[in-house]
């Protein structure tokens, strides 16, 4: 009696092989979109736990937090642990908006911060470095102002706007101002406070790249420090920024 052997032909293995190949190649994206936004969701837990350490400094010492305070390596930024640009999990920009305002886009290396201003009652979620387009990435970001109906304790340093868009910095030496309950332009506050609140034009702003001059009246921003200033006065035996100019509450 003869016999046969039985098993699986050529095409039959190739078929199970597309087979498996197509399974792959929807599965992969799926499982490396999961991956990634389950590092995302890493970060922001990272970033609430940074939030509460902020406001509890806030709470007990009733002062800002600012960037100098990462400067001094009193608290750490938080490096991302994202590999892609932007925001994967659309729900998480409006999930860290509840905490404050967000400052640049979450990228690919690089890292954020909070910060946290009596002059607005605000946190700020700083986003910066990486090889993306957030802001202390080689691109000038964001300048926020606060808007002149808001009624607060201004400090040296606060960025106030009307509605035209028209800006002035409050660069007295008081520490405090009170909120300003008078008209609804910059132009009256500046007014009203004379060579303590200056006008300024927030659609120039100079960084390192800046080769020129500068000049009293000017806005820069210092990128290493992701921090803005508004430029008192120039001198060429100063580096820049100059401890001179006013620091802005941004």
């Amino acid at each position: 009696m003869r016999k046969t052997n039985t098993g699986f032909t050529l095409a039959e293995l190739l078929i199970v092989v597309a087979i498996i190949a197509v399974l792959t190649a929807f599965a992969i994206p799926v499982f490396s979109s999961l991956l990634e936004k389950s590092r995302e969701a890493t970060d922001a837990a990272n970033i609430r736990s940074l939030y509460g350490q902020i406001m509890a400094e806030v709470i007990y010492t009733g002062k800002d937090v600012t960037d100098t305070e990462y400067d001094n390596v009193r608290y750490t930024k938080i490096s991302l642990r994202q590999k892609k640009d932007g925001w994967q999990n659309s729900s998480l920009p409006d999930s860290l908006g509840e905490l404050g305002v967000i400052d640049g886009t979450p990228t690919a290396g690089g890292s954020a911060w909070v910060t946290f201003s009596y002059s607005t009652d605000n946190a700020t979620i700083h986003f910066g470095g990486g090889s993306g387009s957030g802001s202390g990435s080689g691109s000038i970001p964001a300048l926020h102002a606060t808007a002149i109906t808001v009624r607060a304790e201004f400090k040296r340093g606060a960025l106030i706007q009307d509605e035209t868009g028209a800006c002035v910095i409050l660069q007295g030496m008081e520490q405090t101002w009170n909120a300003y309950s008078g008209g609804t332009k910059v132009a009256e506050l500046a007014a009203l406070y004379g060579t303590d609140a200056v006008l300024v034009d927030v659609s120039d702003i100079k960084d390192s790249s800046f080769t020129g001059t500068l000049e009293a009246g000017d806005l820069y921003y210092d990128s290493a420090k992701n921090k803005f200033y508004y430029v008192t006065w120039v001198s060429q035996h100063e580096s820049w920024p100059n401890s001179a100019w006013v620091d802005l509450l941004n």
